[in-house]
């Protein structure tokens, strides 16, 4: 007891107390709760000034429970215990203080002689998870390089100097840049499963830029919004069975247009561009292996039947199997419900059939049927002879004439042989100096061959020793002779017989418009009257 009394005593020399419950070690007059003053504030005494903090192993004061905030102790040895719990910062000998929850360590900048103790002097490795709570207070970081912040290296990678972020690249050469490796997720925006497949986003395969939905049951549908963010209209549709839709949600085929508004009576238009190639918009391939009967058609239907395809369909059909474009023919057909019915085939020669599918090689248009006639434009004259440079070969149905009319390169010409007969009837007595006609007047739509062949019927009569009768016969169109003959008598034992030319044929072309023809015996002499028996008149106009 003796001795723990002097050193109570002995301790406490130096001690001095004030009414505010200050503590002055030294001076008389502390300022703090605790005031320690060196023995000695100048000089050069050897005597040992300062506090002399509890030493205490790692494992010590990582076995220390219920401490107090603020409580310092000094670490003297880390060989003992772990970098965990409330240790997890001491990893070197020092200087530490407790913050409420861990051991912290106390740094001097200046006089360093281990660790730094944060990450702005330091860098360091985390032994457990750490959790920043940032309440209202945002957290910035500020740099201008390359890779000013990053994660894992190129996991995640700021480019602060040119404001990029690349996620798998340290180098990001756009704003957002992901690293250039090949996988079917590289970007996911859903996902229904955790596999390559059944995600909502983006991918990049060899060669391939892929947009990925999770199932065949979702659409792809572009929109455009309305201004005043009113709402947003589909543009397009992709199903997720591969049919595509513009201006319908529910495409029924592989693509599928529906417009409601008419441009210049135009619902749906594809233009060529102004400078491009002058040949094909759009074209339609069966790619199908090839054979004999293959179809690659484009189909028209307003309502249609429920069946068979569309209800007309035109394109090519494949004659052969060889591959050759002289195989590839055109054909229009349409469908009552089932197949397809071939109405016209066009030949790789250029051959046009209408209903045969083997045109004539003889033949650029062969038109087949049982049933039907070909019907030819309908017109009448005046209408005919109003067309314009008519090409040689044009035919028309003159209604006028009730034929069909060829264009020959000069004339219009009938093709109907038209005749007209006059007859006089029997024996007509022409005197002597006078006439005898047969006239027919006939009317020509176009510039026409017109064959008059006249005739008599012989006669035989008894007029007397030395009876004659002379005279002539004429052929006139339109007043103007165009042929005649002279006729005479001879004799015969008393009975004389007077003979006529039995027949004779003038031929002409004649233009449009009424014409008179006349056949005319003439009695020139003699001494008895011309007895013209029987005459005839036959008019053919072809």
């Amino acid at each position: 007891m003796k001795k723990l009394t002097f050193s109570v005593v002995v301790a406490l020399s130096g001690l001095y107390g004030t009414a505010e419950a200050q503590v002055g070690i030294n001076t008389a007059l502390p300022a703090a709760s605790l005031d320690i003053t060196a023995k000695n504030t100048t000089g050069n005494s050897p005597t040992v000034d300062g506090v002399l903090i509890p030493r205490v192993d790692r494992q010590r004061a990582q076995s220390m429970i219920g401490v107090p905030a603020s409580t310092l102790l000094y670490v003297n040895s880390v060989a003992t215990g772990t970098q965990l719990g409330t240790a997890v910062n001491i990893d070197s000998i020092g200087y530490y203080y407790f913050d409420g929850l861990v051991w912290v360590k106390l740094y001097n900048p200046t006089n360093a002689t281990y660790a730094l103790g944060n990450i702005y002097t330091t860098s360091g490795t985390l032994n457990s998870n750490r959790v920043v709570n940032q309440a209202t207070f945002p957290l910035t970081f500020t740099n201008s390089l390359v890779n000013g912040f990053s994660v894992g290296g190129s996991t995640f990678s700021v480019d602060a100097l040119n404001s990029r972020v690349g996620i798998g690249t340290a180098a990001p050469h756009a704003q957002l840049h992901l690293g250039s490796t090949l996988a079917n997720r590289k970007i996911v925006l859903y996902e229904t499963g955790d596999n390559d497949n059944e995600f909502y986003g983006f991918g990049v395969n060899s060669g391939i830029m892929r947009y990925q939905a999770d199932r065949t049951t979702t659409d792809h549908v572009f929109y455009a919004g309305l201004t005043g963010g009113a709402g947003s209209n589909e543009l397009m549709r992709i199903k997720g069975t591969g049919n595509v839709g513009i201006g319908t949600s529910a495409p029924e085929n592989r693509f599928q247009v529906v417009s409601a508004t008419a441009v210049s009576n135009r619902y749906t238009l594809f233009d060529a561009p102004s400078a491009g190639n002058q040949f094909v918009i759009t074209a339609l391939r069966n790619t199908s292996p090839i054979a004999t009967g293959n179809y690659a058609l484009l189909g028209f239907t307003n309502a249609g039947p429920t069946s068979g395809g569309a209800a007309w369909g035109m394109g090519s059909i494949r004659t052969g199997a060889l591959g050759l474009a002289s195989e590839e023919e055109f054909m229009l057909g349409n469908s009552l419900g089932g197949g397809y019915l071939e109405r016209i085939r066009v030949t790789s020669a250029g051959r046009v059939g209408i209903g045969t599918s083997t045109p004539s090689a003889s033949a650029i248009l062969d038109v087949a049927s049982t049933s039907s006639g070909l019907l030819m434009p309908r017109m009448n004259s005046g209408q005919m002879n109003a067309i314009a440079t008519p090409a040689a070969g044009l035919q028309v149905y003159n209604t006028d004439e009730n034929c069909t009319f060829l264009f020959n390169g000069t004339n219009w010409r009938s093709l109907c042989a038209r005749t007209f007969q006059q007859s006089s009837g029997g024996a007509v007595q022409v005197a002597i100096g006078s006439s005898s006609d047969l006239t027919q007047t006939i009317s020509l739509a176009g510039t026409q061959n017109v064959t008059v062949q006249v005739s008599f019927n012989p006669q035989t009569f008894t007029n007397g020793v030395d009876a004659n009768a002379v005279g002539t016969y004429q052929i006139l169109i339109d007043g103007l002779v165009v042929g005649g003959n002279l006729r005479y008598s001879t004799q015969n034992a008393g009975n004389f017989l007077y003979r006529y030319s039995s027949v004779g044929n003038w031929t002409t072309t004649l233009a449009p418009g009424s014409h008179t023809i006349i056949f005319r015996v003439n009695a020139t002499g003699g001494n008895v009257n011309t007895n013209a028996e029987d005459r005839r008149m036959i008019i053919t106009v072809n």
